[in-house]
C-alpha cells in the first residue's frame, strides 16, 4: 500500500458471513482480509487516479453497512458492493464476481470504467496527498461560495 490504512480491529468471519448473506454474494478472498483488518478505516490523505481525474479516499465503507448503502445510493450499480467514500458523493466500489474495483461518480451518467483490476492493486495505487501540491493559476477560480455565518466566524476572530 502506498499510505497508511490504520486497523480498525475488523471484523470477525460471523460478521464477513453476515455481510454476505445481506449483499447476495460470496466476497473475494482479498477482500475478506482487508474487512478483517481495516473495516471502516479512515486512511491518511491520498490521491488515487480515475478515468479522467483524481479523487481520495475519505473512508472505507463497513461492510455490514454495504447493502443499505447500496439500496440508499440512487443509479449505485445494482450488484457492486460500496467500499469506500471520496467526501463528494462518489464511491469506489467491487464487483464481487471478478473482484474488479471501479469509480462511481454520482454526476456523471456514463457507466463506470474498472480503475484497477482488484483490491490490492487498488489499495497499491493510492498515494498520499500534499495539499501544498495543489496550484491555481491566476484566473483559474472564478467563484467561491462561504457560508455567511461561518463567514460571520471569521470576522469576529
Amino acid at each position: 500500500m502506498g499510505i497508511d490504512i490504520p486497523a480498525t480491529g475488523g471484523l470477525s468471519d460471523l460478521e464477513i458471513e453476515l455481510a454476505e448473506k445481506q449483499l447476495g454474494c460470496q466476497l473475494p478472498t482479498a477482500w475478506r482480509e482487508f474487512a478483517r483488518q481495516h473495516d471502516g478505516a479512515v486512511p491518511q490523505d491520498n490521491l488515487f487516479q480515475t478515468t479522467d481525474n483524481e479523487s481520495g479516499v475519505r473512508c472505507f465503507v463497513p461492510l455490514l453497512q454495504a447493502a443499505s448503502l447500496r439500496q440508499e445510493i440512487d443509479g449505485f450499480p445494482s450488484q457492486g458492493v460500496p467500499m469506500a467514500e471520496d467526501g463528494s458523493g462518489n464511491y469506489v466500489w467491487g464487483d464481487p464476481a471478478t473482484g474488479a474495483i471501479f469509480f462511481w461518480d454520482h454526476e456523471n451518467d456514463e457507466p463506470t470504467v474498472a480503475i484497477a483490476p482488484d483490491l490490492g492493486s487498488f489499495l497499491s495505487s493510492l498515494q498520499p496527498f500534499d495539499p501544498a501540491s495543489v496550484q491555481l493559476a491566476p484566473g483559474q477560480v472564478k467563484s467561491a461560495w462561504i457560508d455567511p455565518d461561518f463567514f460571520a466566524s471569521l470576522k469576529k476572530s
